[in-house]
């Protein structure tokens, strides 16, 4: 077996709390924004970056519609 990089499993790391913070989330706001402030924490965070011309609402609309159609299955005691 390879041995795991830092840089890999920091990255790992950041998404599971990403997306337990996702799942804890649901429900509780809009889709579209949830997934406004999801943006806007994953672009604060370094994670990403939004393309140039892209806006944020348009990106949040597009995301939220993907999200619909996703069911996460979330190991039990994440």
């Amino acid at each position: 077996m390879s041995k795991v990089e830092s840089g890999q499993s920091e990255s790992a790391a950041y998404v599971n709390d990403r997306l337990e913070e996702m799942a804890a989330a649901l429900g509780q706001v809009p889709p579209e924004e949830f997934v406004a402030r999801l943006l806007d924490k994953l672009v604060a965070d370094g994670f990403m970056e939004l393309k140039p011309g892209c806006t944020r609402e348009q990106t949040a609309g597009l995301f939220s519609a993907a999200l619909k159609n996703l069911k996460f299955k979330l190991p039990a005691g994440s």
